[in-house]
């Protein structure tokens, strides 16, 4: 897709909004800048430009969208219309006098999760925008759009390791379904936005940092700020939205005193809140909980201990957020039945099954990664599928490694994991593929004709060839 060239003179929408603060306190933590949907329309504009932006006690300089991490989030209402002009104003890596772009600078947009038309100025991720260079995307969500929460993260191929490593990413909240329970309407809601941010020892950002002895840092923000500040009551109930918006860290999320009261997935709902002690998201999942706060103290939010395989070993605990729960108690009721979701669809209504494995190659010291032993090429149609069909995919590991598997435009069901049949699946778009093991999906390619792609979430491995494409007609 032929991007736009930059105009001077652009409005941006997106100046003079405000932080939303919560609580008081040196660390209380705050939200990204707010864009909300008016008469039916979002307008925006995310510039990508060079930025220096303080994150604890670092400077952190790279690349990020109107110079905040994270980027604004955007709130819209089925129906509504979304016009994002994006602006790529980074300066080329290189100029070496022959007039072509230098792709390692190139950027796009992808709407994760979002069910939208993969083509033209929708979620196109074959898009291209290079320095000096804009796009204007123009989609409508769909009037049946479930609520929830959603992202935005570049996926210009090659390139997204180092940009979601640098902070490009930012939330998307479609209002719906959980607004209509009375319990879950009059709680204070959050959103927690994670981001991944690897900076070398200049503090400019770089790719994802692995093993000991790597000359790099790895900060884990909440919101852009290093162990913020969440103050609760007794006995209050809030909502938080979080989003992994990253691409190599799983989140196994633990409230120290506390259990979550999840109530979706991906931006699908649940039929009835579960309760649980420990979340773990993979990057590119969203959850959302119901927190209700205990005894008075105060607590650690962190992302405990986890060994996802392969050969740099676990992933540290992390201390996430600080978590004050003080004040007059309140005794808050939690829901006890939400908004059934979709059925999915039967076995009954499959009319194809696909096999893909997760694969390495090594070729000397080269190392590529692959689907089914193909590297990544835009050109290749991996997965022909009949628009609003039905399908069965059984996506393996042979990397000893565990993966998020995620797929653009439409979400599934995980129904087998390693052959055992889920009981209850649920709907989702990032799903934990085993190590040398496999999950079996079904969904439906509803709706939106096109072509788009299939990856490992972990974006190095997306990065060097583990995506695929299937194309809708």
């Amino acid at each position: 897709m032929r991007p736009h060239r930059l105009r001077l003179g652009l409005a941006l929408p997106w100046l003079g909004l405000a932080a939303c603060s919560a609580g008081d306190g040196e660390n209380a933590i705050s939200e990204p800048l707010v864009i909300e949907s008016r008469e039916g329309v979002l307008e925006a504009t995310l510039d990508v430009r060079p930025s220096a932006t303080r994150i604890g006690d670092r400077t952190v300089r790279g690349p990020a969208y109107n110079g905040a991490i994270p980027g604004p989030t955007l709130r819209v209402r089925p129906g509504d219309v979304v016009r994002i002009h994006l602006v790529n104003s980074l300066p080329p890596i290189a100029d070496d006098g022959s007039g072509e772009h230098d792709e390692s600078s190139a950027t796009n947009l992808h709407y994760h999760g979002l069910h939208v038309s993969p083509d033209g100025d929708a979620d196109n991720v074959f898009v291209h925008v290079h320095p000096g260079d804009f796009f204007d995307y123009e989609f409508q969500i769909p009037e049946n759009h479930p609520g929830g929460l959603y992202w935005y993260h570049p996926h210009h191929h090659g390139n997204v390791e180092h940009q979601l490593a640098s902070g490009l990413a930012g939330a998307i909240v479609v209002e719906g379904e959980l607004e209509t329970i009375p319990e879950v309407a009059a709680a204070r809601e959050r959103i927690l936005f994670l981001n991944e941010i690897v900076i070398d020892p200049d503090g400019n950002t770089t790719t994802a940092a692995h093993g000991p002895g790597a000359e790099t840092t790895t900060l884990f923000p909440v919101n852009g700020m290093i162990e913020p500040t969440i103050d609760i009551r007794p006995g209050e109930v809030q909502r938080w939205r979080i989003c992994a918006g990253n691409g190599d860290r799983f989140y196994r999320l633990a409230l120290d005193g506390h259990v979550f009261t999840q109530i979706a997935l991906d931006g699908n709902t649940f039929a009835e809140p579960l309760e649980a002690s420990e979340i773990l998201l993979l990057p590119g999942n969203r959850v959302e909980v119901l927190v209700k706060g205990g005894a008075e103290g105060t607590f650690a939010l962190r992302a405990l201990e986890y060994d996802r395989g392969g050969i740099f070993g676990p992933m540290p605990e992390v201390k996430l957020a600080t978590v004050v729960c003080d004040g007059r108690e309140r005794d808050d009721p939690l829901p006890a039945v939400l908004v059934p979701p979709p059925a999915g669809p039967s076995s009954a209504s499959v009319v194809a099954t696909r096999d893909f494995t997760f694969d390495i190659m090594f070729d000397g010291p080269n190392v590529t990664f692959g689907v089914n032993r193909q590297p990544f090429d835009e050109d290749r149609i991996d997965a022909p599928v009949a628009l609003d069909s039905t399908e069965e995919w059984t996506i393996s590991d042979r990397v000893g490694e565990e993966h998020p598997f995620h797929i653009h435009v439409n979400p599934f069901q995980v129904i087998e994991v390693n052959g055992t049949p889920v009981v209850n699946p649920v709907w989702q778009d990032t799903a934990r593929v085993p190590r040398y093991g496999s999950i079996k999906i079904r969904t439906t390619f509803a709706d939106f004709p096109g072509k788009s792609v299939f990856h490992c979430h972990i974006a190095a491995h997306s990065d060097l060839g583990m995506m695929a494409v299937f194309d809708a007609q």
